[in-house]
């Protein structure tokens, strides 16, 4: 794998040595781990507004003028419109964090000489 010159200046610039490369990745692998996990919590938060707005509806067909059912399942939609935007974020933000280990593993590779 080539070294790109970018990542060659940016050794020389912090004198990093790989074992203080390697200590920022498993810092790095730490955040992709949390995110993760984050990202899975949120994918069980938005089953289980998907499964109550399925519920209220179920509920609305039976007694369409019940308002108070309506508004639950108004409710419930934007939070499962709101749980999805934070999975976007938090998807962009493990893409981000992969990036950054990418990055350090090519900086590894040249702070060990490959």
């Amino acid at each position: 794998m080539a070294i790109a010159a970018e990542h060659v200046a940016i050794l020389r610039r912090f004198s990093m040595s790989a074992l203080d490369f390697m200590r920022r990745r498993v810092d790095l692998v730490g955040t992709v781990s949390v995110l993760t996990a984050k990202a899975l919590q949120l994918t069980q938060a938005v089953s289980g507004a998907e499964m109550e707005m399925q519920r209220l509806s179920l509920e609305i067909d039976r007694d369409p003028a019940n308002e108070q059912l309506v508004q639950e399942l108004h409710d419930q939609e934007q939070s499962a419109a709101a749980i999805r935007r934070e999975q976007a974020d938090c998807a962009e933000d493990i893409a981000a964090a992969e990036r950054d280990v990418a990055a350090l593993d090519v900086l590894i590779a040249a702070a060990k000489g490959e």
